[in-house]
């Protein structure tokens, strides 16, 4: 009983502590030591390290994404443990390699924990939201070096630091064995921090441009009545007290309450605004431009005097706005989840959308919602010419819930690790503009209605590490976790 209760503490302080260093806590500095007491739990061996792992991963995603109850009611519960599953899974594989390989130690467990971080970007549940370096994005500082790792490194380098930390409490009676571990502890916390105060000390941008940022504040809930062409003129009268102001001007996702390209009416009022001011306009909408298609994308349309482009979401929320491996069962469409899912087909290719500013050429590239959670599509826009990033987001679902702060300081990071601003558009907020060194120069409460002129800094041309070849990172994770699996399967210990 002794025993079950100790372990039954170091697994809840584990999942508090994970609880804590995320958004719109303050205290992100507990990530550096979330997992030490985890690691006591699996150092000794536990007989069933898969319910440990269990339990206090479900538990942490419950605490964490409570706010899923808010749209999708008791359903929200069947993710807790899917999510838990994968906590019990690198526990029980924890302990299985430590006892082939136990001169590996703990420092197996960031590779794993990375690897599984990885394989969640990808399939048709895809939800790579709560990666654990998220929990530093208040600490611009320390991330700086985002632009060469990314989230994913930041997060292993974290995780490293739960290890060495680990190390130092399990050696604490001795202070000439610990020694070289709390010098690598100095090391991967300082030189980190160091090079960020450098990097932050004296930024340069090429020009800043105005952005017109329009900030609906409508109930998603009542958004498609009676009053559509009501919402549709309050748009456009947004649109025309900011666009002599500005460079471009955007609007959150979904702020037409109709497909604006196929109602004419519709397309040609805000055809005829952008005509009359000459300022390209950012619009989010559902669209499906050929009669007579089935298809319905959640899109972006982007208007000028001369043309009309858009961009089709490529990451849909499951169930949210596709039900999962539809492509394979299609009479999953007819079925009703009772969760409001929508019926959205996948856009193909990131866009990047341009607007001349003084003779000079800028480029953006839009995403949608949770998208911006997904970084390698991000940088795949930089990689194709984009000058600076625009996310727009309707995250008014979630009320007042942590979900509103979890998502946009995802931002930081993506403004980081490609080096180019970032403008976010919400409908009731949270809009904002990142630096490029993932300094918020503009923020918008919640559940307001307002319209804003912001300079946003440009870095034009400039290549990221991480921009160019961030995405073969969770690659090397994945390869180094499976190669040390392989070795665990032929490796034979010795009979004592």
């Amino acid at each position: 009983m002794a025993k079950l209760n100790r372990n039954f503490i170091l697994l809840s302080i584990t999942s508090i502590l994970f609880i804590f260093s995320f958004p719109p806590n303050l205290t992100g500095f507990f990530s550096f030591f979330t997992f030490v007491p985890a690691f006591f739990y699996l150092d000794r061996n536990p007989e069933s390290p898969f319910k440990g792992g269990f339990f206090c991963g479900a538990f942490a995603t419950l605490c964490l994404l409570y706010w899923f109850y808010w749209t999708v009611s008791t359903f929200a519960l069947a993710a807790f443990p899917y999510l838990g599953f994968y906590w019990g899974l690198i526990f029980f594989i924890s302990v299985s390699v430590r006892k082939k390989l136990p001169q590996i130690g703990f420092y197996f467990f960031p590779f794993l924990w990375c690897s599984f971080d990885y394989l969640f970007e990808f399939g048709h549940l895809a939800f790579p939201w709560v990666k654990f370096g998220y929990s530093l994005s208040y600490y611009t500082n320390l991330i700086q070096i985002s632009e060469f790792i990314g989230i994913q490194g930041i997060t292993f380098w974290v995780l490293l630091i739960n290890v060495v930390v680990y190390e130092i409490f399990k050696k604490y009676d001795s202070a000439e064995k610990f020694k070289p571990q709390f010098i690598t502890l100095i090391v991967l916390i300082f030189v980190p921090y160091i090079y960020g105060v450098i990097k932050t000390s004296n930024p340069v941008f090429e020009e800043n441009i105005k952005v017109g940022i329009i900030q609906t504040n409508v109930d998603p809930f009542q958004k498609w009545g009676s009053k559509r062409y009501e919402q549709l003129r309050d748009v456009l009268n947004s649109y025309e007290e900011l666009a002599p102001n500005c460079d471009v001007v955007i609007t959150p996702e979904t702020v037409m309450p109709f497909y604006l390209r196929s109602n004419k009416n519709a397309i040609r009022l805000v055809e005829m605004s952008v005509e009359e001011f000459g300022t390209p306009f950012v619009v989010g909408t559902p669209d499906s431009p050929i009669e007579g298609n089935e298809k319905h994308y959640n899109s972006v349309v982007f208007v000028k005097t001369d043309t009309v482009a858009v961009y089709n979401k490529i990451k849909l929320v499951p169930f949210g706005e596709r039900v999962p491996f539809v492509d394979y069962f299609p009479n999953l469409e007819n079925i009703d989840f009772g969760l409001g899912e929508g019926h959205f087909s996948r856009g193909e290719n990131v866009a990047i959308f341009d607007f001349q500013k003084e003779g000079r050429q800028i480029k953006f590239s839009p995403s949608i919602c949770f998208e911006s959670i997904f970084q390698e599509q991000l940088s795949e826009s930089v990689l194709n010419g984009s000058d600076f990033l625009v996310n727009i987001t309707n995250d008014a679902w979630f009320g007042w819930t942590h979900e509103q702060y979890q998502h946009s300081q995802a931002k930081i990071f993506r403004a980081i690790e490609n080096k180019r601003s970032l403008v976010r558009v919400g409908n009731g907020g949270f809009s904002m503009v990142v630096s490029p060194f993932g300094e918020v120069l503009f923020k918008t409460n919640l559940n307001e209605k307002i319209n804003s002129v912001v300079e946003v800094p440009i870095i034009k041309n400039e290549l990221t590490f991480f921009t160019k070849f961030g995405k073969y990172l969770g690659q090397i994770f994945l390869i180094v976790t499976s190669l040390i699996l392989v070795l665990c399967l032929v490796f034979k210990p010795k009979k004592s």
